[in-house]
């Protein structure tokens, strides 16, 4: 498959975890011709449900073994000061032990959303270090097949 068409075509959507933390959801699919997860977040989450969330994440990371997984908070209304952290200090590197190279995020279009995703994206910079190592990729993108593209291409 050449560039152009991995950019045009996602390929199938294979659902593989959904669930509702109060008032927030999250519906989780496979691309499997790119070996993506896809995690698509609606809502507000939280302080209660943040640690249930992120565990959930960090078992369809540990099942699935992507090579990227793409962040989809289009549908949220903010990220809470306590939700951002819990992403840097233990999703990111969770997800970097379990071999995920990449973790490009889809920019919301609610400005709320979208500066506290900015902030927290700026905050961390382009490449996570962690101990031993290891190291992460992230990225704010516009688009689905934009984020495909940056993982399988970039």
């Amino acid at each position: 498959m050449t560039a152009e068409q991995l950019r045009i075509n996602p390929g199938p959507r294979t659902p593989i975890h959904a669930k509702h933390y109060g008032k927030f959801s999250v519906d989780v699919y496979l691309l499997p011709l790119h070996r993506i997860v896809v995690y698509e977040m609606e809502g507000y989450i939280t302080v209660d449900y943040i640690e249930q969330y992120i565990d959930d994440l960090l078992a369809v990371a540990e099942a699935k073994k992507p090579i990227g997984m793409i962040a989809d908070p289009r549908k949220m209304k903010v990220l809470s000061p306590e939700f951002q952290k819990a992403v840097q200090d233990r999703f990111w590197p969770g997800i970097a032990k379990l071999g995920v190279k990449k973790n490009p995020g889809i920019v919301p279009p609610a400005a709320v959303a979208q500066s506290s995703v900015k902030r927290m994206v700026s905050t961390m910079g382009q490449t996570i270090k962690l101990p031993g190592g290891q190291k992460m990729e992230i990225a704010l993108l516009e688009s689905l097949e934009e984020c495909i593209e940056w993982i399988t291409l970039g």
